[in-house]
C-alpha cells in the first residue's frame, strides 16, 4: 500500500515542477467526497483511503500556493453540474465531455472528463473580470 506521506511528498515535487514549468495562474481541485454506503462500509479501508487523498490533494494546493497559482476548490457535485448540466455518472460525464470539446474518450479515461468538469465549474467561481469568454 505504501506510506502515504512519502507519496505526497514525492508528488509534491513532480507538481512542484510542473507547475514552475507551466506557470498557471489558477489550479482547480475537485474537494474531496467521501460516500459511505453500504458496499463502502464493508470494504476496509474507506477511511484510509479518504485521508490518503486529502495528503494528496493538500500536496497539491500547497504546490501551486508556493508558485503563487490561485487554488481553488470545487465540490463535485458542481463540476458534474458545469460539465453535464446536473448530476451525471461517469458514462454519462464522458459523454458531455466528447460532445462538448470534440473528443474521444472512452470510460476508461473517465477522470479526464471528471477533470474537465473541475476546471469549467472553478471558471465558475473566480470572479468575473477573471473569467475568459465560453460558451457554455
Amino acid at each position: 500500500p505504501g506510506d502515504p506521506t512519502a507519496a505526497a511528498l514525492a508528488l509534491a515535487r513532480e507538481l512542484r515542477a510542473e507547475i514552475a514549468r507551466r506557470r498557471p495562474a489558477v489550479v482547480a481541485v475537485e474537494l474531496q467526497f467521501v460516500g459511505f454506503h453500504r458496499a463502502a462500509q464493508e470494504r476496509k479501508g474507506v477511511a484510509e483511503g479518504a485521508l490518503k487523498l486529502a495528503a494528496l490533494r493538500g500536496a497539491l494546493s500547497l504546490a501551486a500556493a508556493e508558485a503563487g497559482a490561485r487554488v481553488v476548490g470545487v465540490q463535485p457535485q458542481a463540476a458534474k453540474s458545469a460539465l453535464a448540466f446536473g448530476g451525471a455518472d461517469k458514462p454519462a460525464m464522458v459523454a458531455h465531455a466528447n460532445a462538448r470539446f470534440r473528443l474521444d474518450l472512452t470510460e476508461a479515461q473517465a477522470d479526464v472528463a471528471d477533470a474537465l468538469g473541475v476546471a469549467l465549474a472553478a471558471t465558475r467561481l473566480l470572479a468575473p473580470e477573471t473569467q475568459t469568454a465560453m460558451s457554455w
